[in-house]
């Protein structure tokens, strides 16, 4: 154990060098040490960023096709300190705060309208505190609250089914409870409780090939699996299973071909590409750390790290060519829209990024030292996963993810 300050003895060695990193990060991002020539520090949230979701005039515009003519201008981000917040993403102006929860803020969806316009209606927020709110978008007003998970809410989804008979949509919740559940969203009204997983369920994503086509859903859980269920009617359909450790999200992506593939990151430093027909990873892109987010832009992945680094990597070559510095905290979120990368991080910061820049190759160590260097694990990686009597006892990296989000945010 080092260090003098009384607080150092309850840290570990690992601990204590990550956070001599970030405060030499911090240091050097207020200092002027990182280059800003393709990235802009847009807006600073009043506590840590853990989730962002880009709002677009046209839903439309979700689609990846759609958005390389896009600017985005506002954001919705959820915060530790309990709120969310529309922010303007070209000044960084906070234009409405949504408050009602007694817990930090997880994940963030937003319902359109159903006209030709598709302008923003409602923001549905994601909590600590066990449950989900509805707000009106433009007001802030609260509107509803859907309770009955028994633990965090850590991801949630809007999904529009094609046999609905009016045009809302139903919301999905993933939990700590190691449930997934379905709502309706005119009235909070539980409608199915999914169950499978055995541990936290971090991560939820969508894929619908055609409008008529089957809905399936994927979830992502630090039980080390990754799981498929119909949506219809909540049944498990598979298990992938690849990762060693907890998986942190996942997500699907379609190309211009309409040819779909899985994605997801995970705390055993790890980005895996997966054949949805075969189920099984066909790519892994190797990293120093745990990882916490991905995003995926024409022939590159780019993923977020707990050691505040954003790598870019070249599908075809499998190798990263860039690594950004710019955080100083862990990278919790990344939204590409139009020529832009946005990226949220728990050092409070939503920062911009110019793609032309960022995806040139560059000459670097493939790898900086970093603290994460540190085995996981002396094992196979899988000592975090319980037998079902520990269900709720938290695992390395959820203990850890729990202590960055409750230290001073000062």
């Amino acid at each position: 154990m080092q260090g003098s300050e009384a607080s150092d003895y309850f840290q570990s060695d690992r601990d204590l060098l990550l956070a001599q990193q970030r405060q030499q990060k911090k240091e050097a991002s207020q200092g002027g040490a990182f280059s800003v020539r393709a990235r802009v520090s847009i807006a600073t949230a009043s506590s840590k960023v853990l989730c962002m979701h880009i709002v677009v005039s046209d839903k439309s515009l979700h689609t990846p096709s759609d958005l390389a003519d896009t600017t985005a201008t506002v954001a919705v981000v959820g915060e530790s300190g309990h709120v969310a917040r529309r922010i303007n993403l070209h000044t960084g102006q906070s234009l409405a705060v949504y408050r009602g929860h007694k817990g930090p803020v997880t994940a963030i969806a937003i319902e359109y309208t159903s006209d030709a316009n598709a302008s923003p209606a409602f923001v549905f927020t994601a909590s600590w505190d066990k449950t989900i709110k509805k707000f009106d978008y433009s007001t802030a007003a609260q509107l509803l609250t859907f309770s009955a998970h028994s633990d965090f809410v850590k991801s949630i989804v809007l999904i529009t089914a094609p046999q609905s008979s009016n045009s809302l949509p139903v919301l999905l919740s993933a939990s700590a409870d190691a449930s997934i559940r379905k709502w309706d969203t005119s009235n909070a009204k539980l409608l199915q409780t999914w169950k499978s997983h055995t541990r936290s369920v971090e991560s939820l994503a969508v894929h619908q090939v055609a409008f008529d086509a089957p809905i399936h859903v994927y979830s992502a859980s630090s039980d080390t699996s990754i799981r498929k269920w119909d949506f219809i009617t909540g049944r498990l359909l598979s298990v992938f299973d690849a990762h060693l450790t907890s998986v942190y999200a996942v997500t699907v992506v379609t190309n211009e071909d309409g040819e779909s593939e899985l994605w997801s990151a995970s705390a055993d430093k790890t980005v895996k590409r997966w054949d949805l027909e075969t189920e099984t990873p066909n790519s892994s892109f190797d990293h120093p750390d745990f990882v916490k987010c991905v995003c995926v832009y024409a022939s590159f992945v780019i993923t977020g790290c707990r050691d505040a680094s954003i790598r870019i990597f070249d599908m075809t070559s499998e190798k990263c060519i860039n690594v950004l510095e710019g955080h100083f905290d862990q990278v919790s979120c990344l939204n590409v829209v139009g020529n832009r990368l946005y990226s949220a991080s728990l050092d409070s910061s939503i920062q911009t990024w110019d793609l032309a820049e960022i995806l040139k190759p560059r000459d670097f160590k493939l790898y900086p030292l970093s603290v994460s260097d540190m085995d996981i694990a002396q094992s196979d990686g899988r000592d975090d996963v319980p037998p079902p009597s520990t269900l709720h006892m938290l695992s390395e990296e959820e203990e850890q993810e729990l202590a960055e989000l409750l230290e001073d945010d000062a």
